[in-house]
């Protein structure tokens, strides 16, 4: 769900790797489907977020985990049952404090980049044992240890902590969803 209207993820409509849908259309073939819901279009994004639990073995990706209600049960019950029912969900948000703690505490992978607000740092914390704090903050005219545009990644059924290094230029991006999603263009 692309909240915000990223420019990348429209990218791969405009380029026909992707397809834009109303939040009414639920997929019947495999591809990539992006919904643009607004604030005001909560019972519809839960009644979406239904259906796909219902159809199960389908990927979601939340871009600003944050405009999806923490409470909403259907949200809760993707991140809750979704392994089970083969429903990957990968949820974006500058502001972990905002979402649903079931985004984070259900989570088998969870990267961070550098958050300025202390109580975001403090809920991160309360899921990767290591403490990130001297990662994310720096004195004044101290460098940070977290480098800029990396992230951390922690493995949280294997309990370890990395640093990545950041991520390719958009134009790479695009590049790899061609190359893997080439042959399945037409499909959609």
């Amino acid at each position: 769900m692309n909240h915000k209207r990223e420019e990348l993820i429209d990218t791969l409509v405009d380029q026909g790797m992707a397809q834009a849908v109303d939040l009414k259309y639920t997929p019947k073939k495999p591809g990539i489907y992006i919904y643009y819901p607004r604030a005001d279009q909560e019972d519809e994004t839960t009644e979406l977020m239904w259906r796909i639990y219902d159809r199960e073995n389908m990927g979601v990706y939340f871009d600003e985990g944050y405009m999806i209600n923490p409470r909403d049960k259907a949200a809760m019950a993707l991140y809750t049952q979704g392994r089970a029912k083969k429903i990957p969900t990968i949820t974006l948000s500058q502001r972990p404090v905002m979402i649903s703690r079931f985004a984070v505490s259900e989570a088998s992978i969870i990267q961070v980049f550098k958050l300025n607000d202390e109580r975001d740092r403090k809920t991160i914390q309360t899921f990767i044992p290591q403490d990130i704090e001297p990662l994310m903050r720096a004195m004044p005219n101290e460098t940070p240890k977290l480098p800029p545009y990396h992230s951390l990644w922690y493995d949280v059924p294997r309990n370890k902590l990395a640093i990545l290094s950041p991520v390719p230029d958009d134009d790479m991006i695009i590049a790899m969803f061609d190359a893997r999603l080439g042959r399945r263009r037409k499909v959609i």
